[in-house]
């Protein structure tokens, strides 16, 4: 999609539409959603891969709830719009005026995901210190944010069940290596993060979890890493690799979305049974991108267990430097009952095993 900006003026149309000639309305806007890609012909697809059914009706305006459409990504409200153009103009017989509702909410929602965009795009110019164009996804300066990941920067065993999701999981030196090139300029540049394993003592937590399976008396010594062997027993990434000299800089516009093109998609792509957010940021992220798209009250999503797919789990647990008096095992005792109720089987991926 690009030059999504064009597309913004027919919100104002569609709350205005007196005086529009409305073939050249109809005209325009098919033109302008073909020329910006804004436009799903196999949008049954996109559908059934959202888990919705549009209620195919020439007689209801109401055809999305308002919830979804004021939470649909590019991708979704792409495909929403093109179902009911196509259907006023092909199907029903009707004026696209007929429903100005559904059309005013979806482009307002459009609006809002290309000021996200431009927000977003700004910032990745002041950290980056590279331009930006419409092939900006390609540049060397901004890698991460590719839309189909095979590897993620982190380190570990990326064939683990476990994925370990922080806001820094490495809190090492190396962790300066997402900006920086061996030459010391502000360009992205991946490297090798998994050569040395940080042993800091924030890891005692992950240490803690690895301990206590192996104790838990299931068997699970014999497909687990030794004690301590946090290499091999889990993966560990971030919730986003915006780069920044503190996470406190990045803007939570930019966080969601380095979240859902990033870390969201090498996830679902990737075999991990069990994902551990650790801390309250990653837990809200990962909460919004995998179970539900609602903005959820604290108490909804943190400190809790969650499957997001058949057999695949989100644990949120809350930091490990957090206070207060909360169980710092709760995330080894879900696992543990996961295994007990015959929910969960680790593949023996570790080498040490």
């Amino acid at each position: 999609m690009k030059n999504l900006k064009t597309l913004i003026k027919y919100l104002d149309m569609f709350k205005a539409p007196e005086g529009i000639p409305y073939k050249v309305f109809e005209v325009e806007l098919q033109d302008e959603m073909f020329d910006t890609e804004f436009i799903d012909l196999n949008w049954d697809e996109t559908f059934r891969k959202y888990n919705i059914e549009p209620f195919l009706s020439s007689k209801s305006k109401n055809i999305f709830t308002n919830d979804k459409i004021a939470s649909a990504n590019l991708e979704l409200l792409a495909a929403m719009v093109t179902y009911v153009f196509r259907g006023c103009i092909h199907w029903w017989e009707c004026d696209l005026f007929e429903y100005s509702n559904f059309f005013i909410q979806s482009f307002a929602r459009l609006k809002e995901l290309v000021e996200e965009e431009e927000v977003f795009n700004d910032y990745l110019i002041q950290v980056c210190d590279c331009p930006l164009n419409e092939n900006y996804k390609n540049s060397i300066c901004c890698p991460y944010i590719k839309n189909n990941w095979t590897t993620l920067l982190g380190w570990g065993n990326p064939k683990s069940d476990i994925v370990f999701v922080g806001i820094n999981p490495l809190l090492t030196k190396a962790a300066e290596a997402w900006h920086k090139t061996d030459n010391d300029d502000k360009h992205i540049h991946a490297i090798e993060l998994s050569k040395s394993v940080p042993e800091a003592k924030h890891f005692s937590y992950h240490k803690r979890i690895l301990r206590e399976l192996i104790n838990s008396k299931l068997g699970l010594e014999t497909v687990l890493p030794e004690e301590g062997n946090l290499k091999e027993f889990a993966f560990f990434t971030e919730v986003n690799f915006c780069p920044s000299e503190k996470q406190s800089d990045i803007p939570m516009i930019v966080l969601e979305k380095c979240f859902n093109q990033n870390t969201k998609p090498f996830i679902l792509d990737s075999k991990f049974k069990i994902v551990i957010t650790v801390g309250k940021v990653p837990s809200f992220f990962a909460y919004k991108g995998l179970i539900d798209n609602k903005t959820p009250k604290l108490e909804e999503y943190h400190g809790k267990l969650f499957e997001f797919a058949s057999g695949r789990y989100l644990i949120t647990s809350y930091h490990p430097n957090a206070r207060g008096n909360w169980n710092r095992s709760a995330v080894s005792e879900r696992i543990i009952k996961l295994i007990e109720d015959g929910k969960l089987i680790f593949r023996k991926t570790y080498p040490n095993s």
